[in-house]
């Protein structure tokens, strides 16, 4: 990012904004494969609005971020706005943004912590560009009451 570019706004109403999308996490965490509407893309801000407002609200100065395909200037907005540092390699995030989910990546590049220090793992926010459109995939397990089912577009194979 040069000095004439101008930096994108954050949340606009930042303090309201972030408890909404902290709450609609919290929601999708306890009932798993229900979907949560989180927000409208921010202007000038080239992600999803749900992924913009997850980083803004997830993540903080103690947080590393580690960009899948992102430039310099995705960083430095997070950067700016709530303080979050760039993980140099996937074993060092907290939180890891892919944004090309069919580029091909391992889950064992990334931390994955521990059952007595589960904190230390990344959790991965990737942004799909549908979940209607894909191939059709059940869900079961803890927190899916009946199963659910969701045709998530743009997973690798």
């Amino acid at each position: 990012m040069n000095a004439t570019q101008a930096l994108a706004a954050g949340l606009p109403d930042g303090v309201h904004d972030a408890q909404r999308a902290f709450r609609a996490v919290l929601d999708a965490l306890a009932r798993p494969g229900q979907v949560r509407v989180i927000g409208q893309a921010l202007p000038g801000v080239a992600l999803g609005g749900a992924m913009a407002r997850l980083l803004l609200s997830l993540c903080d100065d103690e947080t590393p971020v580690w960009w899948q395909s992102a430039g310099v200037g995705l960083a430095h907005w997070l950067r700016f706005h709530v303080g979050a540092p760039v993980a140099d390699a996937p074993v060092g995030a907290s939180f890891a943004v892919l944004v090309d989910p069919g580029q091909e990546f391992h889950l064992t590049d990334f931390a994955c912590g521990t059952a007595a220090s589960p904190e230390f793992s990344a959790t991965l926010l990737i942004e799909l560009p549908s979940l209607t459109d894909g191939p059709l995939l059940a869900w079961q397990g803890p927190g899916i009451r009946r199963g659910a089912a969701r045709r998530p577009a743009g997973l690798a194979g």
